[in-house]
């Protein structure tokens, strides 16, 4: 066997040291960005889940205006609001009005996404007909 040169030993030696050398500089770099953070984050955005808007529905219309009403007392700066799943039940008739909703309340602008309630229109024959019981 032959012995080690110690080319071959230097960089042994230095492939045992770069994980800690890696670690101590991602240290620095976090530390580094700590010291640096401005005082407000650079992006921040609201969640709504679950408004369940139809066009049947008045309590729903109450609580959607009042969290819209809230949200834009407490963040009148707003970049972006999440409208998340369940947004109506699905009616062409929901959205008419969830829409309705949003257009008199000044709000951030909407991104939404959908849940399973917004697929029921989907399932509505001209056999079948969804009756709301109050």
């Amino acid at each position: 066997m032959k012995p080690l040169t110690p080319r071959i030993m230097f960089v042994i030696l230095l492939l045992c040291l770069f994980p800690a050398h890696a670690s101590y500089a991602r240290n620095i770099a976090v530390n580094r960005l700590v010291e640096q953070s401005p005082a407000a984050p650079l992006f921040s955005f609201s969640v709504l889940s679950d408004a369940h808007i139809t066009t049947w529905d008045e309590e729903a219309h109450k609580r959607l205006r009042d969290a819209l009403a809230d949200h834009h007392a407490l963040r009148p700066n707003s970049k972006l609001l999440v409208m998340n799943g369940d947004l109506t039940n699905g009616s062409e008739g929901d959205y008419r009005t969830l829409l309705g909703l949003l257009d008199k309340q000044p709000h951030a602008p909407v991104h939404a996404t959908m849940g399973n309630h917004d697929y029921y229109g989907v399932w509505r024959t001209r056999r079948v007909v969804w009756i709301h019981r109050r």
